[in-house]
């Protein structure tokens, strides 16, 4: 309830590397995805969509999801923030 009041975080309000990962059957997410890619590309946030997931298939298949994310946090290692 309480993330009802928390304000809109917009791509470019992200300052440093970012990940957002969806699955495919996530739909709410993947629409917005869609609608705001340009923002997500421009802001230099990483989308990963995974295949066949919904929103709570997306913490539960941790097969499917950690190599994902780990690779992705890997990739950063030393990186500085923009």
């Amino acid at each position: 309830q309480a993330m009802r009041s928390w304000p809109d975080v917009a791509p470019t309000d992200v300052n440093c590397p970012a990940m957002l990962l969806v699955g495919t059957r996530n739909q709410s997410t993947m629409d917005w995805v869609k609608a705001n890619r340009t923002a997500l590309d421009d802001a230099n946030v990483h989308v990963e969509v995974v295949d066949g997931l919904c929103h709570a298939r997306e913490f539960e298949r941790v097969d499917d999801v950690f190599p994902v994310v780990s690779s992705f946090f890997r990739d950063q290692r030393g990186c500085r923030v923009w």
